[in-house]
């Protein structure tokens, strides 16, 4: 894998605490033996994750699998909890399966060795589910609390991840404030500031110093050369059509030695769900409220995919802040989790087959997806 330092961290993390840092921030071994500052700016969750299991006896190297099985198992509970909140149980499975085999799921683990980048999309779906839940409830100090901690879990994760994220999760709030009672919305905002301070509490022992001692060290290069954004988009076919596996790095055009594909199931079905919202709308000259939110998932779940495209490329050179994800393609991860949520919209359909055909329909998904 790419990425293959997670077994010295979780050793520094362990030094740390049995030095009594906490918060850990000095790595002892690490600079050629001098120690730096790594936790300082790395987020350190999946690290506290997995000395859960090093306090339970196990070796480091398994210690790194059980987090990363973890994450797999989390992530897909979390993604169940949010969808079958709103499409029903059938929903919920449907999303949560989609979201475990979508490929670019599987780069993060397998290829990459993202652990960080992996578990901060267990956190995508809670946080949806709990600001949904926020503002729908009017008892708010659940939704605080479970949008606070959430959050958090996210920014603990992968920084750059919670800033890309920021935009889709303000469209999914935007859309239950108006879709909620008028007299309701000043009750939400508020509880939602409330939740906001609540984040940056939880978080400030790692956001403060990445946000002011940064400039103390020196990580220009870590943008530059190889490293630069522009360096790293992929094309449509890429995305959409190619099935390429590998275990190789990111270049600079299309001979990438690595996959980018969103999956053909996690593309094919949004596409022909928008295309019968269409044809729905034509004839009735009117959405249901889910029909609404599925699409707008659909929608936002493309245009991730189009951040990763060369095509992009004016919005990037704009919004200067989202330069420092380094890799286009890391938006990946909001599209296979915005298009596998709403693959959930198929129970509609589901339940409207007979007994027979539903059976039928559940076999050959199985079947597909597991090839």
């Amino acid at each position: 894998m790419h990425d293959d330092m997670q077994v010295i961290r979780q050793l520094q993390l362990e030094k740390c605490l049995i030095d009594g840092q906490i918060p850990c921030r000095w790595s002892p071994d690490l600079g050629f033996g001098y120690g730096y500052p790594l936790f300082n700016f790395y987020p350190p969750l999946p690290y506290i994750v997995g000395q859960v299991f090093r306090t339970l006896g196990f070796s480091f190297i398994a210690t790194v699998k059980l987090a990363a099985i973890a994450q797999i198992l989390f992530s897909s509970l979390a993604m169940y909890l949010l969808a079958s909140s709103i499409f029903g149980p059938l929903g919920g499975s449907l999303a949560a399966l989609f979201l475990t085999y979508a490929p670019y799921h599987a780069v993060n683990i397998y290829v990459r060795g993202a652990m960080n980048e992996a578990w901060a999309s267990v956190f995508f779906p809670l946080i949806f589910y709990f600001s949904m839940s926020l503002i729908q409830n009017d008892k708010k100090i659940f939704g605080i609390l479970g949008l606070g901690l959430s959050f958090t879990g996210l920014l603990l994760s992968h920084n750059p991840m919670a800033l890309t994220f920021l935009p889709f999760l303000s469209v999914w709030i935007l859309y239950w404030l108006l879709t909620n009672p008028k007299n309701k919305i000043k009750k939400s905002v508020k509880s939602l500031l409330i939740s906001g301070l609540l984040v940056i509490g939880l978080s400030s022992f790692y956001t403060l110093p990445v946000l002011f001692e940064t400039k103390y060290v020196q990580i220009n290069n870590m943008f530059e050369n190889y490293y630069h954004y522009s360096v790293h988009f992929v094309s449509y076919f890429q995305l959409f059509f190619s099935n390429f596996w590998g275990d190789g790095s990111s270049v600079w055009g299309t001979e990438d030695k690595m996959s980018f594909m969103i999956g053909y199931l996690h593309w094919i079905i949004p596409v022909l769900t928008s295309i019968y919202f269409a044809y729905h709308f034509i004839k009735k000259r009117k959405l249901t409220k889910l029909q609404y939110l599925t699409l707008i998932l659909i929608l936002l779940g493309f245009f991730s995919a189009f951040m990763t495209h060369q095509k992009s490329l004016l919005l990037w050179t704009i919004i200067s802040p989202i330069q420092k994800v380094q890799f286009p393609w890391r938006f990946l991860n909001h599209t296979v989790f915005l298009l596998s949520l709403s693959v959930a919209y198929l129970a509609v359909f589901i339940k409207k087959m007979p007994f027979v055909k539903r059976h039928i329909f559940y076999f050959f998904t199985i079947i597909i997806l597991f090839l």
